[in-house]
Protein backbone atom coordinates (compact mmCIF):
# COMPACT_ATOMS: atom_id res chain seq x y z
CA UNK A 1 0.00 0.00 0.00
CA UNK A 2 2.76 2.46 0.90
CA UNK A 3 4.29 2.28 -2.58
CA UNK A 4 1.14 3.87 -3.98
CA UNK A 5 0.39 6.47 -1.36
CA UNK A 6 2.79 6.96 1.54
CA UNK A 7 0.46 9.42 3.29
CA UNK A 8 -2.34 6.85 3.23
CA UNK A 9 -0.17 4.22 4.91
CA UNK A 10 0.87 6.73 7.61
CA UNK A 11 -2.75 7.69 8.27
CA UNK A 12 -3.74 4.03 8.40
CA UNK A 13 -0.95 3.31 10.90
CA UNK A 14 -2.20 6.14 13.13
CA UNK A 15 -5.75 4.81 12.81
CA UNK A 16 -4.59 1.40 14.01
CA UNK A 17 -2.61 2.79 16.93
CA UNK A 18 -3.47 1.91 20.53
CA UNK A 19 -4.84 5.40 21.16
CA UNK A 20 -7.25 5.15 18.26
CA UNK A 21 -8.20 1.62 19.26
CA UNK A 22 -9.06 2.71 22.79
CA UNK A 23 -11.05 5.69 21.48
CA UNK A 24 -13.01 3.39 19.15
CA UNK A 25 -13.70 0.98 22.01
CA UNK A 26 -14.94 3.86 24.17
CA UNK A 27 -17.17 5.18 21.37
CA UNK A 28 -18.61 1.71 20.88
CA UNK A 29 -19.19 1.34 24.63
CA UNK A 30 -20.97 4.70 24.76
CA UNK A 31 -23.09 3.77 21.75
CA UNK A 32 -24.08 0.42 23.25
CA UNK A 33 -24.75 1.76 26.78
CA UNK A 34 -27.07 4.71 26.21
CA UNK A 35 -28.40 6.71 29.18
CA UNK A 36 -31.81 5.08 28.62
CA UNK A 37 -30.34 1.58 28.81
CA UNK A 38 -28.42 2.50 31.96
CA UNK A 39 -31.56 3.97 33.56
CA UNK A 40 -33.31 0.63 33.01
CA UNK A 41 -30.64 -1.01 35.18
CA UNK A 42 -31.07 1.39 38.12
CA UNK A 43 -32.24 -0.26 41.34
CA UNK A 44 -32.61 0.72 44.98
CA UNK A 45 -29.86 -0.84 47.08
CA UNK A 46 -30.07 -1.96 50.73
CA UNK A 47 -29.42 1.61 51.89
CA UNK A 48 -32.24 2.97 49.75
CA UNK A 49 -29.94 4.66 47.24
CA UNK A 50 -30.50 4.51 43.50
CA UNK A 51 -27.66 2.25 42.37
CA UNK A 52 -26.27 1.22 39.01
CA UNK A 53 -24.40 -2.09 39.01
CA UNK A 54 -22.14 -2.77 36.04
CA UNK A 55 -20.30 -6.05 35.70
CA UNK A 56 -17.67 -7.33 33.26
CA UNK A 57 -17.71 -4.44 30.82
CA UNK A 58 -14.60 -3.61 28.79
CA UNK A 59 -14.58 -0.14 30.38
CA UNK A 60 -16.79 2.52 31.93
CA UNK A 61 -19.28 4.16 29.55
CA UNK A 62 -19.10 7.97 29.59
CA UNK A 63 -22.90 7.94 29.55
CA UNK A 64 -22.84 6.96 33.25
CA UNK A 65 -22.00 10.58 34.04
CA UNK A 66 -25.20 11.75 32.33
CA UNK A 67 -27.36 10.08 35.00
CA UNK A 68 -28.04 12.89 37.46
CA UNK A 69 -30.33 10.67 39.54
CA UNK A 70 -27.57 8.10 40.20
CA UNK A 71 -26.60 7.88 43.89
CA UNK A 72 -24.36 4.79 43.94
CA UNK A 73 -22.21 3.05 41.34
CA UNK A 74 -21.06 -0.55 41.77
CA UNK A 75 -18.39 -1.79 39.36
CA UNK A 76 -17.43 -5.46 39.25
CA UNK A 77 -14.75 -7.11 37.11
CA UNK A 78 -14.22 -4.08 34.88
CA UNK A 79 -10.70 -3.43 33.64
CA UNK A 80 -9.10 -0.37 32.06
CA UNK A 81 -11.29 2.21 33.76
CA UNK A 82 -10.40 5.86 33.36
CA UNK A 83 -12.43 8.54 35.05
CA UNK A 84 -12.70 11.79 33.09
Amino acid sequence: IDQYDSLYSKRFAVFLSEVSESRLKQLNLNHEWTPEKLRQKLQRNARGRLELALCMLPGLPDTVFELSELEALRLEAICDITFP
